[in-house]
């Protein structure tokens, strides 16, 4: 919470360079005013540093929680339960908690913890430009559409991509069992 109102002081910086210094027709009151930015940015990136390698330790723990949950379960099955199931879901199951965890430590991590400060954003531009608020807003409406559109045809390609792959697969099988392909030579 602390870096997202560091960062909000940035335009704050800004503007007091504008007003003070050149509107102000006062020099010397930049070198105050950039040793104050200086600290700020060294600070911001401090704070960012520490969330990324907090973010980091969360998700390896809830990764090393899930693998711990799903091998348990696993061993504690019946025989005849784990022996039904096929090999390749036991893995992907236990791929799963290491998805997990790098969705949480990647930048996606850190973005679930600045969406509620957008809100924050905008009310510190509506209460400094008042009508500007407006510029966000719709930016942020045309980015929602161009994601909404993009994840449908990705998710199209995806499908395609997939059945491609099945059918190729079905051809390979079926080249190599007629024609003796997978005979092993002696």
């Amino acid at each position: 919470m602390v870096a997202n109102l560091f960062a909000l002081a940035i335009p704050f910086i800004t503007m007091s360079i504008y007003d003070h210094v050149i509107g102000g027709d006062a020099p010397h009151e930049l070198s105050g005013i950039a040793i104050g930015a200086t600290l700020l940015f060294a600070l911001l990136w401090l704070l960012r540093v520490i969330r990324s390698q907090t973010l980091a330790t969360v998700a390896n723990r809830i990764s090393r929680e899930i693998s711990d949950a799903l091998v348990k379960k696993l061993l504690t099955e019946s025989y005849q339960v784990t022996r039904n199931t096929a090999q390749q879901t036991q893995v992907n199951q236990l791929n799963f908690s290491q998805r997990i965890a790098g969705v949480l430590s990647g930048p996606l991590g850190n973005t679930l913890f600045d969406i509620p400060f957008v809100l924050v954003f905008l009310v510190a531009i509506a209460a400094l430009g008042g009508w500007l608020l407006m510029v966000p807003i719709v930016a942020l409406c045309l980015y929602y559409l161009v994601a909404k559109r993009s994840i449908k045809h990705s998710a199209v390609r995806a499908n395609q991509s997939t059945i491609a792959g099945a059918n190729r697969q079905t051809l390979i099988a079926e080249l190599s069992g007629n024609s003796g392909l997978c005979a092993v030579v002696k």
